[in-house]
């Protein structure tokens, strides 16, 4: 009666992860989510994780009256980890893939265009700040200095310039 009481508390643990993982929006994963000694799946979604959990538990179902003691008992373990690592795993997701507002592709590019507008500014201004310094100063060290960040700061501008240019292109394709 024991074994059919924990094996009915195990399914019941296997059908609401089943439904958590239903739920859950399915991130791809580059690497193995798992060690290979817990799952020996190749597939790395939570799907597949879930799918080997459930043939562990079909498993366990058919050797629990078995004479083999300890193959029940490394079936029971084995679900029992699969179980809660896919239960962490599920409960971690957020951390490591947070949702993210739904922005329209526009938006971000106007976004993007604000900052790159902005980062102009701000060029502009030290340009501005480094050629007034170069009048000021007396000694041909510093002199070269001020032209070599110059000749730096003019080259950030350019790219700048490119960049925001690229933006407004794609902003006109959109629009």
């Amino acid at each position: 009666m024991k074994n059919e009481q924990r094996l009915h508390q195990l399914g019941a643990c296997l059908n609401q992860l089943t439904h958590d993982v239903n739920r859950q929006a399915e991130q791809p994963s580059a690497m193995p989510r798992f060690d290979q000694q817990l799952f020996g799946c190749r597939k790395n979604g939570l799907k597949d994780y879930l799918q080997e959990t459930q043939r562990t538990y079909t498993q366990l179902q058919q050797h629990i009256n078995d004479a083999n003691i300890a193959r029940v008992n490394w079936l029971a373990e084995r679900v029992i980890a699969q179980v809660a690592a896919l239960q962490r795993e599920i409960a971690t997701q957020h951390l490591r893939f947070p949702r993210q507002p739904r922005n329209h592709a526009g938006e971000r590019l106007h976004k993007k265009l604000t900052e790159h507008h902005r980062y102009e500014q701000r060029l502009q201004l030290m340009l501005d700040q480094r050629e007034k310094q170069l009048g000021c100063v007396e000694t041909l060290a510093q002199q070269q200095q001020l032209k070599e960040e110059l000749r730096t700061l003019e080259g950030r501008m350019a790219r700048c310039r490119t960049a925001l240019a690229a933006i407004e292109h794609d902003l006109a394709l959109q629009g």
